[in-house]
């Protein structure tokens, strides 16, 4: 699992990695998440791990009420000074998604959950938290990678596990 201090040291290069059309993987599987979604014009919609705010921007010019939650206080700034041409249709917190998340009870009507649910190392608690949060007929969009993407530079962790690393997690402390 990536922490949330590895994705504020690498923010901004996310960010610019997302926004200047770099993300090749994203073109090929975008436009069946897209297709998922739906219609979006008037739904509440939760963005969760919303990162840099990306889908937000998406699903808020396209009618959308968007919420967008991401443990990463970095990523969260950056999706707030994206926002700016969207004000009143979306919102920005800080929040863990393994924790209760800071919402009433059938809330949402529409939870995207794009390429996070893989860095969460109790997927039910962060499903049972989407369950609780969307309407009764709500729906839950989510994505992850296939293994066949996990190639490239390997890193070995203090506990001796591998992981591949992305171009925007060759950040390293100082």
């Amino acid at each position: 699992m990536m922490s949330s201090e590895h994705w504020d040291r690498a923010a901004e290069r996310y960010s610019a990695f997302v926004r200047e059309g770099r993300d090749e993987h994203g073109r090929i599987y975008e436009p069946a998440v897209r297709e998922l979604l739906g219609e979006v014009a008037g739904k509440r919609v939760l963005d969760a791990g919303c990162g840099e705010g990306r889908w937000a921007r998406e699903l808020a010019q396209s009618g959308a009420l968007v919420t967008g939650i991401d443990g990463s206080g970095e990523l969260i700034r950056l999706a707030r000074e994206g926002a700016a041409d969207h004000q009143g249709h979306m919102n920005f917190l800080v929040g863990d998604l393994l924790a209760s998340l800071p919402f009433p009870d059938d809330c949402f009507d529409l939870v995207l959950a794009n390429m996070v649910l893989m860095d969460i190392p109790r997927i039910d608690a962060a499903v049972s938290e989407v369950a609780r949060v969307l309407v009764p007929d709500g729906a839950s969009v989510f994505s992850i990678p296939h293994p066949c993407f996990f190639m490239g530079d390997w890193e070995t962790d203090s506990e001796g596990k591998h992981k591949v690393l992305r171009d925007w997690e060759r950040v390293r402390e100082e």
